[in-house]
């Protein structure tokens, strides 16, 4: 079977076919071309603000942290650092909270020191941000908290004529906690003992000693005042055996 090759040219000189039909009539006037997504309409929407709703990227605080955020009981606090990030530039943003002097931000600060009034006791202070004031997408909010904790206590010596306020805030190590749980470790020399002093609201502890359970002694209840001014009673612990050498201690 023989096979037949067309081919077919275009020659832009060559005459031209029967016209069309006319198209339908557009709107009055001229029409700029090319259109802005402005002019053009997706039911009862422009095109500008169903791509804006495709597009968008939802805004979200990344971090917001104060520096320090906890504090000794007993402590006065008139001012604190903030400092905070976002995915994306914002509209405005503002900080707030009890006792807190609210800033006067600019919408590009991402630090700003706090003025605040007299605040002693646990505090939250909120963050409140937007990227888009006109639109739809409610503020978003992030917060950080102010602690005010007491300390945990322990150190080395030996038995002193009075277990008071003032023998253990002498004691080589303090932590701010909020609970009981700790693990360190401390070379006991000739004549020492370990002590170890926490609140009494912490509960009553357990002592694992180089491994073994117990090892440690009631050896009596205070009423500490911190180095702050605030009393709080503390139970006060001992090694029951001195000149220990290194020991690892774990509270529970």
């Amino acid at each position: 079977m023989s096979k037949k090759k067309w081919i077919i040219k275009y020659d832009p000189l060559a005459g031209t076919g029967a016209t069309g039909p006319q198209g339908p009539q557009g709107p009055p006037g001229s029409v700029d071309l090319p259109l802005s997504s402005d002019d053009v309409d997706y039911n009862g929407q422009t095109l500008t603000e169903v791509l804006d709703e495709l597009l968008y990227t939802p805004l979200t605080i990344n971090s917001f942290s104060a520096n320090p955020s906890t504090y000794e009981k007993g402590q006065v606090l008139t001012s604190v650092a903030l400092l905070w990030t976002y995915n994306k530039a914002v509209e405005s943003q503002t900080i707030t909270g009890t006792d807190v002097v609210s800033p006067s931000l600019l919408v590009g600060d991402r630090n700003k020191v706090v003025t605040l009034s007299n605040v002693a006791v646990n505090t939250v202070i909120t963050l409140t941000a937007d990227d888009v004031v006109a639109d739809d997408n409610a503020a978003i909010t992030r917060t950080v908290t102010l602690q005010f904790l007491n300390k945990l206590y322990w150190g080395k010596g030996v038995i002193p004529g009075a277990v008071n306020s003032a023998f253990i805030l002498a004691l080589s190590n303090s932590e701010l906690k909020s609970s009981r749980t700790k693990s360190f470790s401390i070379d006991a020399s000739t004549g020492e003992y370990i002590w170890f002093a926490l609140p009494e609201a912490y509960g009553l502890p357990s002592f694992l000693t180089n491994g073994f359970n117990g090892g440690f002694q009631l050896h009596s209840t205070i009423s500490l005042t911190n180095a702050s001014g605030h009393t709080e009673n503390y139970r006060v612990y001992r090694t029951t055996n001195h000149s220990l050498g290194l020991t690892f201690v774990d509270v529970e």
